[in-house]
């Protein structure tokens, strides 16, 4: 049986935590089973994966009987969760502290009610308009076409998107979106990109003094969609969404020598992509902003 948790979470992790919110405690063997039953795509390996992942992170805990839902982990994600309901409920919205999949993909789901409520997302038989712009929906191999043959002339493909990136951001400030405080304009900022299926995204931390920021995706459709068609690639594939990121935070800076660079990349096998945005000239390192020789 599916549950909503499930479902946000998905993949092997969320048919893991749909077998355990039915029965537990669960072996490893148990969970995979009942993963199998499921009918998701797994092997006892990845399921081992994920149940070792989840524990860490605190989702799981384990005993001698096998694996089960951490209660402490399902009381903070309910009160994650009322925070977010209540701030749809008011059209105001706060800055949820919360990493991973799940979490972002109730933010998104918050924040695109917002937008249908407020009009800022319109949808007829034969146009979609989200922040003003005209938008359509493409498949991601499309996006991967466009990618091999932009290659052919380095840096245009990521200063397209970028200053694209810099008008539709700059129209959501513009409507009231993004408003509050900088941080919670960031956040609201990335939550738009999960919205339209660029991936659940994080930003692990900011430096507003600086102007820089540590953005994550655990999961990069554009990234998983190379990585699936063309096996491992040399380099970071990801400058559609290094773009957005960009352009959006040029904006929300005030400062349109901010760049975005890739240094960890999906489609390298690395186990998600990791972006570092700042100013042309600047650098940013996990635990303090530096101004380092690192170039864009």
């Amino acid at each position: 049986m599916s549950s909503v948790l499930g479902s946000a979470l998905g993949g092997v992790k969320g048919a893991t935590l749909n077998a355990l919110s039915e029965q537990a405690p669960l072996t490893a063997k148990e969970t995979f089973k009942a993963v199998q039953k499921e009918g998701t795509k797994a092997t006892y390996q990845g399921v081992h994966k994920a149940l070792g992942e989840m524990a860490a992170a605190g989702m799981l805990v384990k005993d001698d009987a096998g694996y089960s839902i951490n209660r402490v982990w399902l009381g903070n994600l309910a009160q994650e969760i009322s925070t977010i309901q209540a701030s749809s409920d008011s059209k105001t919205f706060f800055a949820i502290p919360a990493k991973g999949r799940m979490f972002s993909a109730f933010r998104a789901l918050s924040l695109l009610k917002h937008l249908l409520l407020s009009g800022n997302l319109t949808l007829s038989k034969d146009e979609l308009y989200l922040f003003g712009h005209k938008i359509c929906m493409i498949p991601m191999y499309q996006y991967l076409l466009w990618h091999i043959e932009l290659k052919k002339k380095p840096g245009l493909l990521y200063k397209t998107v970028r200053d694209m990136s810099v008008s539709w951001y700059s129209e959501m400030r513009r409507t009231g979106v993004t408003r509050g405080d900088l941080d919670v304009e960031l956040q609201h900022g990335i939550d738009t990109l999960s919205i339209v299926g660029w991936g659940s995204l994080n930003i692990e931390q900011i430096d507003t003094a600086n102007k820089t920021a540590f953005v994550t995706v655990d999961y990069s459709p554009f990234a998983v969609e190379y990585l699936n068609r063309f096996g491992k690639s040399k380099e970071p594939v990801d400058d559609f969404l290094r773009g957005c990121l960009a352009g959006g935070f040029a904006v929300m800076y005030g400062d349109p020598a901010i760049e975005a660079k890739e240094t960890k990349c999906i489609a390298k096998g690395d186990q998600k992509c990791v972006f570092e945005v700042g100013p042309t000239k600047g650098g940013f390192k996990r635990g303090k902003a530096t101004r380092s020789d690192m170039l864009f």
